[in-house]
Parts: structure tokens; sequence; C-alpha cells
């Protein structure tokens, strides 16, 4: 493919602009933290200062105290931020009253083998350190913002996502089967009921597998069959319970119940060892009262990978002074054996497939509503350059992957992970990493809480007349204003995305990973 020289242009000044806004810079950048910067923990973050060595030497010292759940805490000691050198010490500690108290002994370098003792409170990081020396320091909270956060669009700019609607999104391939009730009734200690039929060819014993955002009851021709009481976020299958389908039509009943903000469900019938059924299928709601033996229809099901969409709702339900918790053992109406005066609105929520379910937060943002599914731009382009800011939630008993997991699909296929990775080494699925392809030269991953920029000049691959790739897809990635990534080659797709086949043009892709990580200002410059 001919690459436009005008283009090129563009690209590389804004590269040059980008590529000038160095660690030091950075730094320059620093501004002191208030004790609740982060607004969930006042001691996780970064921390800058001195320390002093007994001759009366002094250097620069910084922190990464990073939060772990039930009150624990590590902090990695560094020379400088965004280096890529492991830690001088590494300290692990608890929090006591108002403090947390560290220790920890540095491996390596000129503090090779010297214990640190340390103590956080009132906004200070202050402890000692024993070696052929021996000194103290001291350090204060600091925030460090990427110096791209909210860039100036330039002219030819296409805005993806401006903090307003999902307009310019869609789920690919639809959201198989997930009911979003807080869109039909948007309220909090309530109780709704849903209702489908399944038409079944023979008696069979069947697994159902269903999720629920929160506590759930359910019934199966009259029999109650499954409870659930609790708060919970929905995952797919995260309940399986063993069930009999009679021969022709079965009824489900479904209760629901609603602790706050967002809620739904969502449903399937497979075999006892979980493989998918060709043998069921869903019966349309007037159609069923009028006749016994409508067979029902396999069409939706087979788009929705078995997830029942033929649905009726009714509700909300509530009593004073009662939570959702307490609502689950309460008989409303639906439960009642006099069920002629149910208001039932019908629903076939196939015919919404590419309705957004994420949430839209009050700050202009958008919010992976887990279990919802990925969404991927309407728009396709080919070569550009993106901007996208990104936000990881805060989920300190957490680890590894399922940490503020997501990921930034250029063209559907090529992930930029994204992850709270902060305090952590550099590697192919940590934010910034291009999974099984590159790791990130430095780790650039702010805190959990904090705005972060990915600022990404994509390349995509080219073909021939005949269809043949004749070069790969290339990346060069800067993560907060530090470039991360310089031209990679991709030579293929990468894991979770849109799948194998690679295209020339292609829309941005962000992934549902089951974490509520948060997206804005997202907007692209193509050829």
């Amino acid at each position: 493919m001919t690459k436009n020289k005008s283009f090129k242009k563009v690209f590389v000044a804004l590269l040059i602009a980008f590529a000038f806004t160095t660690n030091t810079a950075r730094c320059e950048m620093l501004q002191m933290a208030k004790a609740d910067d982060n607004g969930v923990d006042r001691f996780m973050g970064d921390w800058k200062g001195i320390c002093k060595h007994q001759d009366g030497q002094e250097q620069s010292l910084a922190a990464q105290v990073i939060a772990l759940g039930n009150g624990k805490y590590r902090a990695n000691i560094l020379g400088e931020f965004d280096e890529s050198k492991p830690p001088i010490a590494v300290l692990q500690g608890q929090l006591e009253g108002l403090a947390v108290r560290l220790a920890g002994q540095a491996k390596g370098g000129d503090y090779n083998g010297s214990k640190w003792i340390a103590t956080i409170e009132g906004g200070i990081f202050k402890g000692t350190f024993e070696n052929s020396k021996g000194g103290t320091f001291r350090m204060q909270r600091v925030v460090r913002f990427s110096p791209t956060l909210g860039l100036k669009k330039p002219a030819g700019v296409v805005m993806l996502f401006d903090g307003t609607d999902f307009s310019q999104w869609k789920h690919p391939g639809g959201t198989r089967g997930f009911i979003a009730l807080e869109q039909l009734m948007p309220t909090e200690n309530c109780a709704a009921y849903l209702r489908s039929r399944i038409w079944s060819e023979e008696n069979q014993e069947v697994q159902m597998q269903l999720g629920s955002d929160d506590g759930v009851k359910v019934w199966l021709n009259g029999r109650l069959l499954h409870t659930k009481n609790l708060q919970r976020p929905l995952k797919r299958n995260q309940d399986k319970v063993k069930a009999t389908l009679n021969k022709g039509s079965n009824e489900l009943l479904f209760k629901i119940t609603n602790f706050e903000k967002e809620w739904g469900l969502c449903v399937r019938f497979t075999s006892i060892k979980g493989k998918s059924l060709n043998n069921i299928a869903e019966q349309d709601p007037d159609l069923a009262k009028e006749s016994s033996q409508n067979p029902g229809t396999r069409q939706y099901l087979e788009r929705n990978d078995g997830y029942l969409t033929v649905w009726e709702v009714t509700g909300p339900y509530s009593q004073a002074g009662k939570n959702a918790s307490e609502l689950l053992g309460i008989a409303f109406g639906p439960e009642q054996k006099d069920t002629t005066q149910i208001n039932w609105i019908p629903l076939n929520i196939d015919k919404q497939r590419d309705v957004v379910l994420w949430n839209l937060t009050d700050d202009g943002a958008m919010e992976i509503r887990p279990g919802a599914g990925s969404i991927i731009s309407k728009k396709e382009f080919g070569d550009c350059k993106l901007h996208i800011e990104f936000r990881t939630p805060f989920m300190p008993e957490s680890d590894k992957q399922h940490r503020g997991n997501s990921g930034v699909y250029p063209q559907g296929r090529y992930e930029i992970q994204v992850l709270d990775s902060y305090g952590l080494e550099s590697k192919d699925n940590e934010c910034g990493g291009v999974y099984k392809v590159a790791t990130p030269a430095v780790n650039m991953c702010a805190p959990p809480m904090q705005w972060q920029s990915y600022d990404i000049t994509f390349y995509a691959p080219s073909f021939d007349k005949s269809g043949s790739k004749v070069s790969n897809a290339k990346m060069a990635v800067l993560h907060n204003g530090v470039k991360i990534h310089d031209n990679i080659e991709i030579p293929k797709p990468t894991g979770g995305g849109m799948g194998k086949n690679e295209v020339a043009r292609g829309g941005l892709y962000l992934q549902d990973h089951g974490d509520k990580v948060q997206y804005r200002n997202i907007w692209l410059v193509e050829q």
C-alpha cells in the first residue's frame, strides 16, 4: 500500500511533539496531593522526596505505594519514576491505626542488603535505612498527570466519544441475551419479574445457566427451582442449576431484586454437561397462550449462543422500609395465584442487539457494564492517529489479570492491554503491553482511579490486488506521554478481539473483561 506523504508528515509532527515529553518533563508536572486525592485510599500512589546519608550526602528518592486490600500495602522504593530498573527495595506493610508501617530489605545496587523501616502517617512517608553508611528519608504524596490528557484535537478529527452518548458505538454480534433492567425501570431496592416459555421436543434433564444482578428466585412450571439472595454484579453462567424440561411447553418465572443502580439477568439451557441444545425453542408469549402445541422458534437462540431473548416483564415492586434482600422473600402479584391483573410487557432483546448497554457516568465517561459485552465503533478506519483516555477501578483485593482488565483494539484485532499494573514490572500482558507481541519499554501505569492516556499511531496491514497481505500492521504508542512502543510490527491479530482475519479497515474495539474500566475523550485522525 502506498502511504500518502502529507499524511506521514502529520503523523511525524505529532509523534515528535509527543516524544519531547520526556520523563524529566513529566516529573516537572508533579503536584502535591491531598491526603485523599485519589478518592479511595490516602496512602496509595506516588511519593517523592530525598534521602540523607549519615555523611551528609543527599539524593532524590521516589516510591510507589500499592494497596493490597485488608489494610495491607506494598511500597516500591525507587531512585526516580518511570525507569526500567528494579526497585531499590520493596517494603511490605500493614495499616495500624492511622498509619501504615512497612519494612523490607534491598537487593542489589548501592543499597544491597540494607534494611528499610518506614511509616506513612499524616501525609508523610518517612523512615530509615541501614547499610555501610545508613541514613533517613522523607517523602510527600504527588500526583503526576499525563501531559496528553485533554489533548487539543487537530484538524480533521473524527470524534468517537465526547461523553454524551453511544451513537458512534455498537455491540459486535449483539449482546447475547443480556437484559439490562435499569433501562426499563431505573430504581433501587425493588423487585421485578420476568417470564419466558420454552418448548422442548422431549422430556429431558438439563442445566440452567444464569447470571443475575442482584438476588434471584426461579420457578419452572410452578415449582421453586433456585434461590440466591445476595448483592453481586452479573457474570454469565455464575449459577448452574439442574432442571427437568417437560415435553412441550414449559414456563419459567424469574424474580430479580435490585439494591442500587444497574440490575439484570441472562439465562440459557444446556445439556447436563454444559453442551448446547438443539431441541428446544422459545415460544412467542401471545401464541403460547392460544396453543400448547406452539413449537416456537430457534431463530433467536441460535443468534445468541442459546441465551433466552423472548420475555415478558412486570414491575417494579417495592415495600416501604424493605431493602432488596428482604424483598426477595415477599410474594408480590406474579407469585400469587390470581395473576390476571398483572401488566406483562413483551420484550424481545434480540431486536436490540446493537444497543450499547455500558453506562454513562455523570462526569462524561463511558463505563464497562460487566457481562454486557465488548463494544466497537461504527466508524471503520485504516491508518490513523488515535487518542483515548481511560481509568482503571480500585480493586485492592484482586490481582494479576483480575485487577481492572480491559483492552483497546485498533481495527478490533490488535490489543493494547488496559490493566491496573501500577507498581509492577513491564510485561506484554500488563498495561501498555501488546499481548504476546511486545513488552512496553517502561511501565507508565498510573494508580487506579487516576485518568491515563494512550496516543496511538496505527498503520493498517496492506494487501495486494489478490487479497494477500504484503505488510504487517504497525503501532507506535505513547502511554501518559512517554513512548512505550516505537513502530512495532504486529504479525497477526492478538487474542480476545474480532477474530484471526485481517482487514484494511476496521473499527475501534473496547473489551469487556468483567471490570468497570472507564473511557473518555476518544478521537482519531485518519488518512
